[in-house]
């Protein structure tokens, strides 16, 4: 570990704590900073060029056991949800009405959520189940009720199973992995054949093979949307900032942290700040050109949260673009 004046140069400083430390000048120039805390430090005119940030890696190790449970989850859950759906369909106590009505109201969520969010959607849910259940064990026979309520169940599971998928998938995006497209389809895999054989299937012998069948293709099919939705929030998509906004607070929870420090004057030029703690920080004059990774960083209340404010200082180019009305001081 080289000091070169206040501060570090290419120094491995994985870990460490200048949690409100006055390192106003310091040189941390090609060093190692993942996980590294600097939350309420003073680090005006500091320089951080070409510097690593991110998280370190024994939070790396957290993720991947948390990942891997989470996969599990989103294949039980979806291989539940798609048992209930057979055993409203193909069930001795089959209920043809509730069973068009759960199916209906499935592809009518699914569909919103691929057009208008995964946010929209989860608080609109919450409020026809809690209004669903309070009015089924109110109004209903007890028997309707008991399939209102199934119903109601079939589809919080089915949801639960795009957001667990979604979320699984925006986070395996981020963390090295090799193989880890495979894994990431066995493991899901797994927990499907679990959430098949876990469901009460309650149905006639001849038609255990239909059954199975209905509950494999809804499962994969709210995989496959769940799927779709991590990676559209990966690239940034904005009607799926709540699967960004639950990964940026998980990942960063381990990783380089400058929440609310003082970054006046300094220079993050050629660093990788991906899963970095930005928010509420003061940036005047702060150089990023070429800086790589902000997109997966938490940059609330700073103007790098303006997409075209965060691509002028990472490019220094301005070429036919438009900052009208931009407060770019």
């Amino acid at each position: 570990m080289q000091k070169l004046g206040q501060g570090y140069y290419n120094a491995n400083l994985m870990g460490a704590n200048f949690i409100g430390r006055n390192l106003e000048g310091a040189d941390f120039s090609h060093a190692d900073i993942r996980g590294a805390k600097f939350d309420h430090a003073k680090l005006k005119g500091a320089t951080f060029s070409n510097a690593k940030a991110g998280i370190s890696t024994s939070w790396s190790i957290s993720l991947l056991v948390v990942f891997f449970l989470l996969c599990l989850l989103t294949g039980l859950v979806s291989g539940y949800a798609g048992t209930l759906l057979s055993d409203l369909w193909l069930g001795d106590t089959a209920s043809p009405f509730f069973g068009v009505f759960t199916s209906i109201t499935l592809i009518i969520c699914l569909i919103v959520i691929i057009i208008r969010g995964l946010g929209i959607t989860l608080a609109t849910l919450v409020g026809l189940v809690t209004f669903g259940l309070v009015a089924s064990m109110a109004i209903l026979p007890a028997n309707l009720a008991f399939d209102a309520q199934f119903s109601l169940l079939t589809i919080t599971s089915s949801i639960t199973g795009v957001g667990t998928t979604a979320f699984g998938i925006s986070l395996v995006r981020l963390i090295r992995l090799l193989a880890k497209k495979i894994i990431t389809g066995l493991t899901i895999l797994i927990g499907i054949l679990m959430g098949l054989l876990l469901g009460v299937l309650d149905v006639e012998e001849y038609s255990v093979a239909a059954a199975f069948t209905l509950s494999a293709i809804f499962a994969f099919t709210v995989v496959i949307i769940g799927g779709y939705i991590g990676r559209q929030s990966v690239f940034g998509i904005k009607k799926y900032q709540v699967i960004q906004i639950l990964r940026k607070a998980l990942i960063s929870r381990g990783g380089t942290s400058f929440h609310q420090a003082d970054l006046t004057d300094v220079d993050f030029s050629n660093a990788h700040l991906g899963n970095t703690d930005l928010r509420n920080t003061k940036l005047t004059c702060a150089n990023w050109f070429n800086a790589q990774g902000l997109i997966h960083a938490r940059l609330e209340n700073t103007y790098l949260e303006n997409f075209k404010v965060r691509m002028l200082v990472l490019t220094k180019d301005a070429q036919k673009q438009n900052f009208d009305y931009f407060d770019l001081r």
